[in-house]
């Protein structure tokens, strides 16, 4: 029998991206990370470089900070965002903060302007 309840027992890593057992996985932040990467979070001073707020009718700012996290990936910048959540005029706004090493601050801002004169 398939139940609709059953949980899931795998998740992804903040970081990485990858699908990992949740045994694998450890809570920072309230959100997983791999081994590999929960190790590099507590072993790194993290710094917000960009918040953006979405909301359900226009979740586009979001969807471009979620991009700009995987370009960062790709440009080998570890980064993770975090949400928290609020109301404004009845409207519930999401909040979305990317996240990335201090040290990985100066290769951000030249790889982000780069990126954004293309």
């Amino acid at each position: 029998m398939i139940s609709l309840f059953n949980r899931s027992r795998t998740g992804v890593c903040s970081i990485c991206n990858e699908e990992f057992p949740d045994t694998k996985l450890h809570i920072g932040h309230d959100i997983p990370f791999c081994q590999r990467d929960f190790k590099e979070l507590q072993e790194n001073e993290w710094i917000i470089v960009k918040v953006v707020e979405s909301n359900p009718d226009d979740p586009s700012q979001a969807l471009l900070l979620t991009n700009l996290k995987f370009q960062l990936r790709d440009l080998s910048i570890p980064s993770f965002i975090t949400t928290d959540y609020t109301d404004k005029s009845d409207t519930i706004i999401t909040i979305f903060r990317l996240h990335i090493k201090s040290s990985d601050k100066d290769d951000y801002d030249d790889k982000v302007n780069s990126l954004l004169s293309n």
